[in-house]
């Protein structure tokens, strides 16, 4: 199923709307739109600085109706989840939308915490980086290899669901993939760094690797360690 939220607010002077197929050729998945934003709850104005691990928990139901537009109670199915508060709007992570996000709306993520009732818990992720330190810094190519484990949560993980992404404090591309893991969800991959950096940079070079899980109802875990090209190896 995909979802976004409690509410729809069309953004202004925009329409009509041409909605995707709601049931799709397999009859196995059904879609509607949604948009969760701040402005759209009385009296909580969004923060310019909320606080670390700040989020927005919404309810959201797939209820039947009549022949006369009447909710049929109960509801045929009900999911809980909360969506990371880090700007203007909720935040919640866009995988099919009739228009582009915001730059404005925040880039948090949706975490569904029951279905039905029942609690939904996300994948578990840990990882570490060995070298963690690249010197020294002659522009060479170094293998770093990156190992942990990938616990499921409530739902099981894909084949294609574990991936690793290496972001680079100087902007520059950097490798991405997906990770194949052994018995009992271990993993251990390498990714080439270059052993380079700034002279004027004064706390270094840093590279930060992400490994992430994703399960089969999208919920995420993630960490993340740190590869640095220091400035030098002396006090």
């Amino acid at each position: 199923m995909v979802f976004f939220g409690p509410s729809f607010c069309p953004p202004a002077g925009v329409g009509p709307f041409v909605f995707p197929d709601i049931v799709d050729p397999l009859d196995t998945t059904l879609s509607f739109v949604d948009a969760p934003s701040n402005h759209l709850l009385p009296g909580k104005p969004a923060s310019p600085n909320p606080p670390a691990g700040s989020f927005m928990k919404f309810s959201t139901s797939l209820v039947g109706v009549d022949n006369f537009g009447n909710p049929v109670a109960p509801p045929l199915f009900s999911w809980t989840w909360n969506s990371t508060f880090n700007g203007t709007a909720g935040g919640a992570s866009q995988t099919a939308s009739l228009f582009p996000i915001d730059p404005g709306s925040g880039t948090g993520g949706a975490t569904i915490t029951s279905i039905n009732g029942a609690p939904q818990m996300p994948p578990s992720v840990s990882c570490a980086a060995t070298p963690s330190s690249l010197w020294p810094p002659n522009g060479k190519s170094v293998v770093v290899t990156v190992s942990g484990v990938v616990t499921p949560g409530t739902q099981t993980i894909p084949p294609s669901g574990t991936t690793y992404a290496v972001t680079d404090e100087y902007g520059q591309v950097q490798p991405t993939g997906n990770i194949t893991l052994g018995a009992g969800g271990s993993y251990s991959f390498g990714v080439s760094l270059i052993a380079a950096r700034n002279g004027n940079d004064r706390d270094g070079r840093a590279y930060t690797i992400v490994v992430s899980a994703t399960d089969n109802i999208g919920n995420v875990g993630s960490c993340s360690a740190v590869v640095t090209v220091p400035h030098d190896q002396g006090n």
